[in-house]
Protein backbone atom coordinates (compact mmCIF):
# COMPACT_ATOMS: atom_id res chain seq x y z
CA UNK A 1 0.00 0.00 0.00
CA UNK A 2 1.43 3.36 -1.06
CA UNK A 3 1.66 6.10 1.55
CA UNK A 4 0.89 9.34 -0.22
CA UNK A 5 1.67 12.79 1.14
CA UNK A 6 0.46 16.09 -0.31
CA UNK A 7 1.68 19.59 0.44
CA UNK A 8 0.11 22.67 -1.13
CA UNK A 9 2.81 25.10 -2.30
CA UNK A 10 0.58 27.58 -4.12
CA UNK A 11 -3.17 27.77 -4.53
CA UNK A 12 -5.65 30.07 -6.26
CA UNK A 13 -8.82 29.68 -8.31
CA UNK A 14 -6.90 28.98 -11.51
CA UNK A 15 -3.50 27.75 -10.24
CA UNK A 16 -2.47 24.87 -8.00
CA UNK A 17 1.10 23.88 -7.18
CA UNK A 18 1.66 20.96 -4.83
CA UNK A 19 4.32 18.55 -3.64
CA UNK A 20 3.29 14.89 -3.96
CA UNK A 21 5.32 12.18 -2.23
CA UNK A 22 5.06 8.41 -2.43
CA UNK A 23 4.12 7.84 -6.08
CA UNK A 24 6.04 6.36 -9.00
CA UNK A 25 7.01 8.08 -12.25
CA UNK A 26 4.38 6.03 -14.09
CA UNK A 27 1.60 7.08 -11.70
CA UNK A 28 2.71 10.72 -11.81
CA UNK A 29 2.53 10.72 -15.61
CA UNK A 30 -0.79 8.87 -15.53
CA UNK A 31 -2.21 11.52 -13.22
CA UNK A 32 -0.95 14.32 -15.46
CA UNK A 33 -2.47 12.70 -18.55
CA UNK A 34 -5.78 12.12 -16.74
CA UNK A 35 -6.02 15.80 -15.82
CA UNK A 36 -5.47 16.79 -19.46
CA UNK A 37 -7.58 14.17 -21.24
CA UNK A 38 -10.18 12.76 -18.82
CA UNK A 39 -11.67 15.83 -17.11
CA UNK A 40 -14.79 17.05 -18.99
CA UNK A 41 -15.30 20.71 -19.83
CA UNK A 42 -17.95 22.60 -21.80
CA UNK A 43 -17.17 23.94 -25.29
CA UNK A 44 -19.10 25.02 -28.37
CA UNK A 45 -19.37 22.04 -30.72
CA UNK A 46 -22.10 22.79 -33.31
CA UNK A 47 -22.98 26.09 -34.98
CA UNK A 48 -25.96 26.97 -37.16
CA UNK A 49 -25.24 30.06 -39.25
CA UNK A 50 -28.20 32.21 -40.25
CA UNK A 51 -26.20 35.16 -41.54
CA UNK A 52 -22.49 35.86 -41.97
CA UNK A 53 -21.39 38.80 -44.08
CA UNK A 54 -18.10 39.24 -42.20
CA UNK A 55 -14.64 38.80 -43.71
CA UNK A 56 -14.28 35.30 -42.24
CA UNK A 57 -15.66 32.03 -43.58
CA UNK A 58 -18.21 30.13 -41.49
CA UNK A 59 -15.63 27.42 -40.74
CA UNK A 60 -13.10 29.93 -39.37
CA UNK A 61 -15.72 31.52 -37.12
CA UNK A 62 -16.77 28.08 -35.89
CA UNK A 63 -13.16 27.22 -35.08
CA UNK A 64 -12.65 30.44 -33.12
CA UNK A 65 -15.89 30.06 -31.17
CA UNK A 66 -15.09 26.45 -30.32
CA UNK A 67 -11.81 27.47 -28.68
CA UNK A 68 -13.42 29.95 -26.25
CA UNK A 69 -13.20 28.46 -22.71
CA UNK A 70 -16.61 28.26 -21.03
CA UNK A 71 -17.36 28.15 -17.33
CA UNK A 72 -18.32 24.52 -16.73
CA UNK A 73 -20.96 23.04 -14.43
CA UNK A 74 -20.31 19.32 -13.94
CA UNK A 75 -23.10 18.94 -11.38
CA UNK A 76 -25.95 19.70 -13.78
CA UNK A 77 -24.60 18.49 -17.13
CA UNK A 78 -23.43 15.08 -18.35
CA UNK A 79 -21.45 13.88 -21.34
CA UNK A 80 -23.65 13.33 -24.42
CA UNK A 81 -22.74 9.62 -24.52
CA UNK A 82 -23.88 9.22 -20.89
CA UNK A 83 -27.14 11.17 -21.32
CA UNK A 84 -30.59 9.57 -21.40
CA UNK A 85 -31.16 11.22 -24.78
CA UNK A 86 -28.28 9.15 -26.22
CA UNK A 87 -26.46 12.26 -27.43
CA UNK A 88 -29.33 13.69 -29.48
CA UNK A 89 -29.25 16.89 -27.41
CA UNK A 90 -31.30 17.89 -24.39
CA UNK A 91 -31.11 20.24 -21.41
CA UNK A 92 -29.02 17.68 -19.49
CA UNK A 93 -26.14 17.44 -21.97
CA UNK A 94 -26.22 20.61 -24.09
CA UNK A 95 -27.11 24.29 -24.09
CA UNK A 96 -27.49 27.05 -26.64
CA UNK A 97 -25.65 30.34 -27.16
CA UNK A 98 -27.01 33.09 -29.41
CA UNK A 99 -24.58 35.37 -31.23
CA UNK A 100 -26.13 38.33 -33.06
CA UNK A 101 -23.99 41.40 -33.82
CA UNK A 102 -23.95 44.06 -36.51
CA UNK A 103 -20.99 46.25 -37.46
CA UNK A 104 -19.08 48.38 -37.20
CA UNK A 105 -17.13 46.97 -34.26
CA UNK A 106 -15.37 43.91 -32.94
CA UNK A 107 -17.31 40.86 -31.85
CA UNK A 108 -16.02 39.50 -28.54
CA UNK A 109 -16.71 36.35 -26.51
CA UNK A 110 -18.84 38.46 -24.17
CA UNK A 111 -21.37 38.88 -27.00
CA UNK A 112 -22.37 35.22 -26.68
CA UNK A 113 -25.75 35.06 -24.95
CA UNK A 114 -26.19 31.85 -22.95
CA UNK A 115 -29.54 30.23 -22.17
CA UNK A 116 -28.03 29.06 -18.84
CA UNK A 117 -26.52 31.80 -16.62
CA UNK A 118 -24.22 29.21 -15.03
CA UNK A 119 -22.42 28.61 -18.34
CA UNK A 120 -20.65 31.58 -19.87
CA UNK A 121 -17.26 32.52 -21.43
CA UNK A 122 -14.52 32.74 -18.80
CA UNK A 123 -13.46 36.04 -20.38
CA UNK A 124 -15.61 38.62 -22.15
CA UNK A 125 -12.64 40.12 -24.03
CA UNK A 126 -11.65 37.35 -26.44
CA UNK A 127 -11.93 38.82 -29.99
CA UNK A 128 -13.80 36.74 -32.56
CA UNK A 129 -14.14 38.90 -35.69
CA UNK A 130 -14.11 42.55 -36.70
CA UNK A 131 -17.21 43.76 -38.52
CA UNK A 132 -17.28 46.66 -40.94
CA UNK A 133 -20.24 48.96 -41.55
CA UNK A 134 -23.23 46.92 -42.71
CA UNK A 135 -21.68 43.52 -41.90
CA UNK A 136 -23.49 41.17 -39.55
CA UNK A 137 -23.21 37.72 -38.00
CA UNK A 138 -26.23 35.84 -36.63
CA UNK A 139 -25.85 32.28 -35.43
CA UNK A 140 -26.91 29.70 -32.87
CA UNK A 141 -24.16 27.80 -31.07
CA UNK A 142 -24.59 24.51 -29.19
CA UNK A 143 -22.16 23.71 -26.37
CA UNK A 144 -21.62 20.22 -24.94
CA UNK A 145 -19.31 18.51 -22.49
CA UNK A 146 -16.29 16.76 -23.93
CA UNK A 147 -12.83 15.47 -23.01
CA UNK A 148 -9.38 16.49 -24.12
CA UNK A 149 -8.85 12.93 -25.34
CA UNK A 150 -11.24 13.77 -28.20
CA UNK A 151 -10.12 17.34 -28.97
CA UNK A 152 -7.67 19.80 -27.41
CA UNK A 153 -10.40 22.46 -27.04
CA UNK A 154 -11.86 20.40 -24.16
CA UNK A 155 -8.60 20.34 -22.20
CA UNK A 156 -9.22 22.17 -18.89
CA UNK A 157 -5.77 23.75 -18.79
CA UNK A 158 -2.05 23.04 -18.68
CA UNK A 159 -0.62 20.43 -16.31
CA UNK A 160 3.04 19.66 -15.67
CA UNK A 161 5.17 17.93 -13.09
CA UNK A 162 8.84 17.64 -12.24
CA UNK A 163 10.92 15.45 -9.97
CA UNK A 164 12.15 16.90 -6.69
CA UNK A 165 15.91 16.85 -6.11
CA UNK A 166 17.66 16.44 -2.78
CA UNK A 167 20.32 19.12 -2.31
CA UNK A 168 23.11 18.85 0.27
CA UNK A 169 25.47 21.77 1.02
CA UNK A 170 28.90 21.18 2.60
CA UNK A 171 30.41 23.48 5.23
CA UNK A 172 32.41 26.40 3.90
CA UNK A 173 30.40 26.88 0.74
CA UNK A 174 30.83 30.39 -0.74
CA UNK A 175 27.82 32.57 0.12
CA UNK A 176 27.75 33.97 -3.42
CA UNK A 177 25.87 30.80 -4.43
CA UNK A 178 22.77 32.27 -2.76
CA UNK A 179 22.86 35.26 -5.10
CA UNK A 180 23.77 33.30 -8.23
CA UNK A 181 20.97 30.74 -7.79
CA UNK A 182 18.07 32.57 -9.42
CA UNK A 183 15.64 29.82 -8.39
CA UNK A 184 15.91 30.64 -4.67
CA UNK A 185 17.04 27.17 -3.61
CA UNK A 186 19.61 28.48 -1.10
CA UNK A 187 19.62 30.90 1.80
CA UNK A 188 21.96 32.20 4.48
CA UNK A 189 21.72 31.21 8.12
CA UNK A 190 24.31 32.76 10.44
CA UNK A 191 26.67 33.31 7.47
CA UNK A 192 26.31 29.67 6.44
CA UNK A 193 24.74 28.53 3.16
CA UNK A 194 21.69 26.33 3.78
CA UNK A 195 19.07 24.73 1.56
CA UNK A 196 15.87 26.79 1.65
CA UNK A 197 13.60 25.16 -0.97
CA UNK A 198 14.65 22.01 -2.85
CA UNK A 199 11.44 21.94 -4.89
CA UNK A 200 12.68 24.90 -6.95
CA UNK A 201 15.90 23.21 -8.13
CA UNK A 202 15.92 22.61 -11.91
CA UNK A 203 19.44 21.14 -12.24
CA UNK A 204 20.86 24.22 -13.96
CA UNK A 205 24.29 23.47 -12.43
CA UNK A 206 25.22 27.06 -11.54
CA UNK A 207 25.70 26.19 -7.86
CA UNK A 208 28.06 23.31 -8.71
CA UNK A 209 30.39 25.68 -10.56
CA UNK A 210 30.65 27.91 -7.47
CA UNK A 211 30.73 25.17 -4.87
CA UNK A 212 31.65 21.75 -6.37
CA UNK A 213 31.00 20.09 -3.00
CA UNK A 214 27.23 20.53 -3.35
CA UNK A 215 25.53 17.17 -3.85
CA UNK A 216 22.32 16.87 -5.85
CA UNK A 217 20.40 13.59 -6.15
CA UNK A 218 17.07 12.92 -7.83
CA UNK A 219 14.20 11.47 -5.81
CA UNK A 220 11.98 9.25 -7.97
CA UNK A 221 9.00 9.33 -5.59
CA UNK A 222 8.63 13.07 -5.01
CA UNK A 223 7.07 15.39 -7.59
CA UNK A 224 5.92 18.97 -7.86
CA UNK A 225 2.69 19.25 -9.85
CA UNK A 226 1.57 22.52 -11.40
CA UNK A 227 -1.99 22.93 -12.67
CA UNK A 228 -2.97 26.06 -14.61
CA UNK A 229 -6.69 26.11 -15.40
CA UNK A 230 -8.05 28.02 -18.38
CA UNK A 231 -10.91 29.12 -16.13
CA UNK A 232 -13.50 26.53 -17.14
CA UNK A 233 -12.96 24.65 -13.87
CA UNK A 234 -11.12 25.52 -10.64
CA UNK A 235 -7.60 24.06 -10.54
CA UNK A 236 -8.49 21.93 -7.51
CA UNK A 237 -11.53 20.49 -9.29
CA UNK A 238 -9.32 19.39 -12.21
CA UNK A 239 -7.12 17.43 -9.81
CA UNK A 240 -9.97 15.71 -7.97
CA UNK A 241 -11.89 14.88 -11.17
CA UNK A 242 -8.72 13.28 -12.58
CA UNK A 243 -8.41 11.15 -9.44
CA UNK A 244 -12.02 10.01 -9.91
CA UNK A 245 -11.33 9.16 -13.56
CA UNK A 246 -8.24 7.10 -12.68
CA UNK A 247 -10.13 5.28 -9.92
CA UNK A 248 -12.98 4.47 -12.29
CA UNK A 249 -10.59 3.10 -14.92
CA UNK A 250 -8.76 1.00 -12.32
CA UNK A 251 -12.03 -0.47 -11.05
CA UNK A 252 -13.14 -1.22 -14.61
CA UNK A 253 -9.84 -2.97 -15.39
CA UNK A 254 -9.98 -4.92 -12.13
CA UNK A 255 -13.48 -6.15 -12.96
CA UNK A 256 -12.42 -7.33 -16.42
CA UNK A 257 -9.41 -9.16 -15.00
Amino acid sequence: MLELKFQILKRSETELEMLVEGISVALANGLRRAMITEVPTMCIEDIEVFENSSSLYDEVLAHRLGLIPLKTDLDNYVLPEDCKCAGKGCSSCSLTFILDREGPGTVHSGDLQSEDPRIFPVSDDIPVVKLAEGERIRMECTAVLGKGLEHAKWQPGVVSYKMVHQVEVPDGCDGIVVEKCTRGVFGLQEDRVVVKDTTRCNLCGVCLKICPGIKITTQNDRFVFRIESNGSLPAEAIFFKAIEALKSKAEDLSGKI
